[in-house]
């Protein structure tokens, strides 16, 4: 399949484009797409270092997408559609995107700039990232991340992280 719009994922992911015709061009001409969140998918960006960590800990089950993104240097990890109650910023965690956010999606084919890129990419439509899995895997993410600070340093950081962690809301 060499055009986007004969793909069932881009297809599903168009339905969050405010114009779709504009998404496929963009992903067409090599450019990520600006898709709104809470449509499809909602999605949780963290820092690049913390999303490696989790795709990590997450291992196997780090099935749904995650999209890197070099220029902003973050990992957006796509999750169903209403997952959080309230977007917002958690400084130690990264940001909740929900209804009425966006976030920027290379085409789902894979083809494109290194800038913003596919991670894991979709494997199928409404193939996301179980909010559950993915906050079960955030501890063993930060053991990974703060492997090399001293031991007093690292748990203050792990127990501040996890505090934020904890006061995600989602459904």
């Amino acid at each position: 399949m060499d055009d986007p719009h004969d793909d069932p994922v881009s297809a599903w992911l168009l339905r969050a484009a405010t114009r779709p015709g504009e998404a496929l061009a963009s992903w067409r001409g090599g450019q990520p797409a600006i898709l709104r969140t809470g449509i499809v998918f909602d999605a949780l960006l963290v820092s690049r270092g913390i999303g490696v960590c989790l795709i990590e800990a997450l291992g196997e089950s780090a099935s749904g997408p995650v999209v890197f993104s070099n220029l902003a240097a973050t990992a957006a990890f796509l999750l169903p559609a209403g997952t959080f109650v309230r977007g917002g910023e958690l400084p130690l965690v990264g940001r909740c995107a929900g209804a009425g956010g966006s976030v920027r999606i290379p085409s789902p084919l894979g083809r494109g700039r290194m800038e913003v890129r596919w991670a894991v990419r979709p494997a199928a439509p409404d193939h996301l990232h179980s909010p559950e899995r993915l906050w079960s895997a955030y501890p063993a993410a930060l053991d990974i991340a703060l492997a090399g600070l001293p031991p007093g340093e690292a748990d203050e950081a792990r127990e501040a992280v996890l505090h934020q962690v904890g006061l995600l809301t989602f459904h």
